[in-house]
This record gives C-alpha cells, sequence and structure tokens, in this order.
C-alpha cells in the first residue's frame, strides 16, 4: 500500500506546485492596486490595419489610445499641412505598446502567426460594418469641431468611407 500511496502523493505535490507556480505567473499579468483585494485583469481593445499590395502584407497595430488636446506641434504640422493623426493617439499603456511592439515583429518572423492574424482581420473587417462606419462618420465631425481636423481633411476622409451594404 506504501508503494501505491507514494507516486498519488507525489503527483499531487507535483500538482500543486505547478498550480501555485501558473497562480503566481497570473498574478504577474494583472494589475495590483492598493484599492483592488486581489490583482485584476482587464480587457483592452486594439486594432489592426492591414496594408496590402499584391502579395505583400504589412501591419499597423493601434493600442488603446488617450487622446490629448490639440499641442502647439499639431498646431504647426496642420499649418504646413503636415498630418497631425499620429500626434493625436499618445498610447495609453506604456506594456501594451511594448506587446504590440512584439507583436508587428511577430507577423514580420512568423508566417504561419502573420496567416492567421490576416484571415482573423479579414472575418472582422470593420470597414464592412456599416454602423461602425456610421460612428466614424460622426467621430469625424466633432474631431473637426475640436480642430483636430481641418475641413479639407474631413472631406477627404470622409470620402473614403465607404458603405456595404
Amino acid at each position: 500500500m506504501l508503494n501505491q500511496q507514494k507516486p498519488v502523493i507525489e503527483g499531487l505535490g507535483k500538482s500543486a506546485r505547478l498550480r501555485e507556480a501558473i497562480k503566481a505567473n497570473f498574478e504577474l499579468l494583472g494589475i495590483s492596486d492598493q484599492w483592488l483585494k486581489n490583482p485584476a485583469l482587464f480587457y483592452a481593445t486594439f486594432f489592426v490595419a492591414c496594408y496590402q499590395i499584391g502579395l505583400s502584407r504589412r501591419y499597423v497595430i493601434i493600442p488603446p489610445s488617450t487622446i490629448t488636446n490639440v499641442g502647439f506641434s499639431a498646431k504647426l504640422k496642420g499649418i504646413l499641412g503636415m498630418s497631425k493623426i499620429k500626434d493625436m493617439l499618445a498610447p495609453r499603456f506604456k506594456a501594451i505598446a511594448s506587446l504590440i511592439e512584439g507583436i508587428q515583429m511577430l507577423t514580420k518572423q512568423n508566417t504561419v502567426f502573420e496567416d492567421q492574424l490576416y484571415v482573423l482581420s479579414k472575418r472582422n473587417n470593420l470597414l464592412t460594418n456599416s454602423l461602425f462606419l456610421e460612428n466614424v462618420k460622426k467621430g469625424l465631425v466633432t474631431l473637426t469641431h475640436e480642430s483636430w481636423l481641418s475641413e479639407r481633411e474631413h472631406q477627404v476622409l470622409s470620402n473614403r468611407l465607404t458603405f456595404n451594404n
């Protein structure tokens, strides 16, 4: 009986140590705060833009962003006719921004991952969703009122949106 008991006890011990290791790794993924009793995970969306010419594809991954007020550099770029959009989107979380850089590198290095990302992005393409396009048009109006876009930029971007019914 002792010989049969030993493997069971060792297996339970290994399982307990493995569970603790997984729990510790999981807690590292979460956010610990003095107001939270336990570490917490949050869902943060990001967007993937795919540019394709022939068989060549390039991805731009846009992390959750904080929209800041129009600064001097953005106003100067607007006067000079340069794009201000990139200045508008500041990554909200540094950790996610570095993760996204890793994803972009992975798309260049791993063709299987890149193919899976392409198939997933084709299936979830927001540009084929008329409700999304309506919301984008409303957002463009808001950005124009907030002086992020000039009337000309607003018109150009609005004209590029097409509804797929």
